[in-house]
């Protein structure tokens, strides 16, 4: 930290898989500053006062360009997308996906994908499929 502040610190014998350095990376504004994460949108997630004024479902029934939706299976070690608590576990469960689908025109929903948050690192054939469909539909 002393040769390289402002600088995350890396562990570079691992290889990237076995995702060591997350931590730093989850934690980095926390510790120093040094992230991108803004911890204001943690709290606005949290009550849900960043969707105030904004009307979702009315935003996504205009988009008319080609999209997709990359939609990533419930957790492995979970039987749903909610814990015991009923707090969502990832950015929306199967039925929110299939709601954005739905509103989105001219969407291809590509679900239940057995990845984490990071579907075009640690699954980037599927990312790459995905993108290539996409370009195709914009022709």
């Amino acid at each position: 930290m002393k040769n390289h502040p402002g600088k995350i610190p890396r562990i570079w014998y691992y290889p990237p898989e076995l995702q060591v350095n997350l931590i730093y990376d989850l934690t980095a504004n926390l510790q120093d500053g040094t992230g991108n994460y803004d911890l204001r949108f943690g709290t606005t997630f949290y009550d849900f006062s960043w969707f105030k004024g904004f009307e979702q479902e009315e935003i996504l029934k205009k988009v008319q360009c080609p999209s997709i939706l990359l939609h990533v299976a419930r957790p492995l070690n979970q039987k749903k997308y909610y814990d015991k608590n009923g707090v969502l576990l990832s950015a929306m469960d199967d039925k929110d996906a299939k709601q954005v689908d739905k509103l989105l025109l001219n969407n291809h929903l590509i679900d239940n994908i057995k990845s984490g948050h990071d579907i075009h690192v640690e699954k980037p054939e599927i990312f790459i499929r995905a993108i290539d469909d996409l370009q195709k539909r914009c022709k």
